[in-house]
Parts: C-alpha cells; sequence; structure tokens
C-alpha cells in the first residue's frame, strides 16, 4: 500500500516563527520545505519588493511542482490570502494529509519586533501596516483552513522560556484545548 503524501502548512504573521519552528521540529525528518524567503535570499538580490514578489511566484510554482509529483512538503506562509485556502483545497483533493501549524503572538507589537530584529540581521522587511493589517485576515482564513485540514495545532510562540506552547490542537474537527482558557486569538479562529 503506498501512503499518503502529507502537506505540512505552517502559517502565521510575519515575525512569528514559521521558519524557526521549521528548522527546529521538522528540519530533522528530512521534508522538503518551500519558503519564499530562502528562495528570495539564495536566487534573487535584493531584499525589495521585485525580489519578494519573483521569490513568491517561484515558490507557488514549487508547490504546484510537488501537488503534482505527490511528493509530501513543507511550505509556510502569511496565509493571509485566500488562495492558500485553494491551494490546501487542492491537496485535499489530491488525497493528502495535511497538517497545519498555526503560529500566534499574543501582541502585534511583538510581531513588529520580530521583524525589525530579523531586518537587523540581514533579513526581509515588511512594512508595519502590512505586518498589523494580515493578523486579522489569517485568523479569519483560519476558520476555513481548520475546517479542510486532518490536523491542526494552534502553536503561542510570544515567551521566549516556552516557545511554540501549544495552545489547541484540532483532529478531524474535533477541538482539544491543551491551556484554559483559550486565549481570545485561538476563540476566535475556532469559531464556525
Amino acid at each position: 500500500m503506498v501512503s499518503r503524501p502529507h502537506l505540512w502548512v505552517l502559517a502565521g504573521g510575519n515575525g512569528a516563527g514559521k521558519s524557526t519552528f521549521f528548522e527546529t521540529r521538522l528540519k530533522q525528518h528530512g521534508i522538503a520545505f518551500v519558503n519564499a524567503d530562502l528562495i528570495q535570499r539564495a536566487m534573487f538580490k535584493g531584499l525589495g519588493p521585485e525580489a519578494s514578489y519573483s521569490a513568491a511566484k517561484l515558490a507557488g510554482k514549487m508547490r504546484d511542482k510537488l501537488l503534482e509529483e505527490r511528493r509530501s512538503f513543507c511550505f509556510e506562509s502569511v496565509f493571509s490570502h485566500g488562495s492558500k485556502i485553494d491551494f490546501i483545497a487542492k491537496a485535499k483533493s489530491l488525497g493528502y494529509k495535511i497538517t497545519l501549524v498555526y503560529i500566534h503572538l499574543s501582541d502585534d507589537n511583538l510581531n513588529l519586533a520580530r521583524v525589525a530584529g530579523r531586518v537587523s540581521t540581514g533579513g526581509h522587511h515588511v512594512p508595519d501596516d502590512k505586518v498589523l493589517s494580515r493578523i486579522p485576515r489569517v485568523l479569519q482564513l483560519m476558520q476555513t483552513a481548520l475546517q479542510i485540514v486532518d490536523s491542526a495545532y494552534l502553536l503561542d510562540n510570544s515567551s521566549a522560556d516556552n516557545p511554540f506552547q501549544v495552545v489547541a490542537r484540532v483532529n478531524a474537527g474535533k477541538v482539544e484545548p491543551k491551556v484554559e482558557p483559550l486565549p481570545a486569538w485561538a476563540q476566535t479562529m475556532l469559531q464556525t
């Protein structure tokens, strides 16, 4: 019996820790990783919007090719655009097992600070207004994504002392809270 391909989706606001999660939790399992930021750094000169756009387009093509080949892989995204819902729905229709890891920070200012920290070490900049406007859209899209995926983990990455704290797990639509009370952002995501 051929096993189902597995799609890992790392979602969350800018600066939430998606790349760090992959590096510390998934990389050692040999999972292919599609990350537009890494593509931009490796293939395109500069950190401007044109390079970012080109890297995002290439990442999209890579994801599509991996789907076509029915290969297991992981991708990260802020997940603030409905096209990501379409992508995971397509993966589901192709028989993929889908695990969503949503990473949140308890304070939007922490997102801004982490993006600024990344820029100071040569990483890419995201304008503050863009960082802030994406967060509510992501929460809204997560409500739909949770209805498509096989399982999901909602993580709070606000504390350096307790990174990637599991707030809730969703398995086949059943919510398993891991903290009481659930933070407001998790409650918003879990409303149907």
